[in-house]
């Protein structure tokens, strides 16, 4: 599939004759199923979306199941990883698509700060401070931090990007942003977590 042709060698290092080539095709059989480039594109990017809608079909509410959920955010991000490798290149390159991903990010963080409320009520964190205990910056760190790794991995390994080296560098900065906030309950939890999951 074009995916793991543009995953290893970048958006802008890929041509249609390439794709053509990898699938063993003629160019004009290609084109008649993409005309355009942008076609394709179109395909991949409903694809994503329909794994994000899969992964928000999931519950999780639960302290302990979060870290499921994360690991789901990094396998898509590797599945797609020419795109999240340049997040916001791919969305000036590909304005169309910023609009639908803008809300579909705006209604998993407020989900995530519902699911923060929750926790709280549950003793899992700390009670919401200003100073202390913002959750409103807490999910906007999560977020950006789940949608920058994948770059600012490749480009700290010179473009050599290890799926399991980095899924552990991953979630130990996931963890640092998130460790302050947690109570004895709630890291007692989240270390009983990590020790369940083996792809971690």
């Amino acid at each position: 599939m074009s995916i793991s042709l543009l995953n290893a060698r970048g958006l802008q290092n890929v041509t249609v004759r390439d794709i053509a080539n990898q699938l063993n095709i003629s160019v004009g059989n290609f084109t008649y199923h993409f005309p355009k480039w942008d076609n394709l594109m179109d395909e991949i990017v409903d694809r994503l979306m329909n794994d994000l809608e899969e992964m928000k079909r999931k519950n999780h509410l639960q302290l302990s199941s979060i870290l499921e959920y994360v690991n789901d955010i990094y396998t898509l991000q590797v599945k797609y990883i020419f795109i999240f490798s340049n997040f916001y290149l791919f969305f000036l390159t590909y304005p169309k698509y910023k609009e639908t991903t803008i809300a579909f990010v705006n209604e998993r963080m407020e989900n995530m700060r519902q699911s923060l409320e929750l926790m709280i009520k549950e003793g899992y964190l700390y009670p919401f401070d200003k100073e202390e205990h913002n959750y409103d910056l807490v999910v906007k760190n999560i977020w950006v931090h789940m949608s920058s790794w994948c770059a600012f991995s490749i480009g700290l390994a010179n473009n050599e990007f290890s799926s399991e080296r980095d899924k552990k560098g991953f979630f130990l900065s996931l963890w640092n942003i998130c460790a302050y906030h947690l109570t004895e309950k709630g890291l007692k939890t989240v270390r009983e977590a990590f020790d369940k999951y083996s792809w971690i």
